[in-house]
């Protein structure tokens, strides 16, 4: 298969109190084409930060130390901004979390995506065939009514009528790779499934890329083929979806499928992973990010950084895991 998606060792980082201090921390992330990929961990761990990254749409203030990206074989690094500006859009995509957000409020849907469509067009297009193209694209991710839509303002609309306007925006111009940024967040239930519904949908018809950035292996546990699970900046564990989800390695990976609701737990206090997701200022620099949370932590936990360990198709990154079934005393 042919990557789309490269991210290879890469390390961003903020200046606080005239210090680098690391916010993404030698991350390695890869879609192939036609792949369904989801990033996964709690708010503030540098999920967004990384999918923006990769687009450049990273804040003014940070800075990559270390690392490449490419997208479809492409090293985005060295683009232009003007090379930004024909490509994102066209050739990659993203949506957001909060749909009202990311449309603006003032201009119709269909002069909105409009404007994308000859954005990126080498040649004029005719009213007409640009009309029925988004009336097309509108009906494709199953709304409604999509002449009222083409006519409608954002605050017209529901939340998960926006959301997907925002998909038909995003995949206008078919690009190869999507990068849905928590899409589903602020949609309820029954919303949620429909808009994974129609992404995974896109996905198959047309071989489309997708990484997907989520706080939640609830919803995308059958929505995915591989899982990068991601703490304080790093990648803890990595692997197929049905076996990471399964059998768990890491305690952070375990923690937060247990606190998935489900039948089995129901009418019972759900599991919660204790503390919470450190900031940037008291981000450690040695040792396991997660070791101050994590209930099984050894003292080596908090003297040295796991190393890379492999088995199969999982990769994760855990003092308490010996793969290749070394007896070792954690306590040394």
């Amino acid at each position: 298969m042919s990557k789309i998606l490269e991210i290879n060792n890469l390390t961003l980082a903020f200046k606080i109190n005239k210090k680098d201090v690391n916010a993404v921390n030698d991350v390695s992330i890869y879609a192939d084409k036609g792949e369904i990929v989801a990033l996964v961990g709690e708010s503030g761990c540098g999920k967004s930060l990384t999918a923006l990254t990769a687009v450049n749409l990273r804040p003014a203030n940070s800075k990559i130390l270390t690392g490449g990206i490419k997208i479809n074989g492409e090293d985005v690094l060295s683009y232009s901004q003007s090379d930004w500006n024909k490509k994102r859009g066209m050739d990659f995509s993203i949506i957001f979390q909060e749909p009202m957000t990311a449309l603006d409020p003032l201009v119709k849907i269909g002069k909105q995506i409009k404007e994308a469509i000859i954005i990126h067009s080498d040649k004029k297009i005719d009213k007409h065939t640009l009309k029925k193209r988004i009336i097309s694209m509108l009906q494709s991710v199953e709304l409604k009514n999509p002449e009222l839509i083409y006519n409608s303002y954002p605050h017209q609309l529901s939340g998960g009528m926006r959301q997907r306007v925002l998909i038909a925006l995003s995949l206008i111009n078919n690009p190869s790779l999507l990068i849905a940024d928590e899409p589903t967040t602020a949609l309820d239930v029954t919303v949620q499934k429909q808009v994974l519904n129609i992404l995974k949908g896109m996905n198959v018809e047309r071989n489309l890329s997708i990484l997907f950035i989520s706080h939640d292996l609830g919803v995308v546990k059958n929505f995915c083929s591989r899982i990068y699970v991601m703490y304080a900046g790093m990648i803890v564990e990595s692997g197929g979806a049905k076996d990471l989800i399964e059998n768990p390695m890491h305690p952070y990976t375990k923690g937060l499928i247990d606190s998935i609701p489900s039948l089995k737990n129901r009418g019972t206090v759900l599991s919660t992973i204790k503390g919470r997701v450190p900031t940037l200022e008291k981000r450690v620099t040695t040792g396991c990010p997660f070791a101050a949370r994590c209930s099984l932590a050894k003292p080596i936990c908090f003297a040295q950084i796991p190393a890379k360990q492999e088995c199969g198709n999982r990769t994760l990154y855990c003092h308490l895991i010996n793969l290749n079934d070394k007896k070792e005393d954690l306590n040394e």
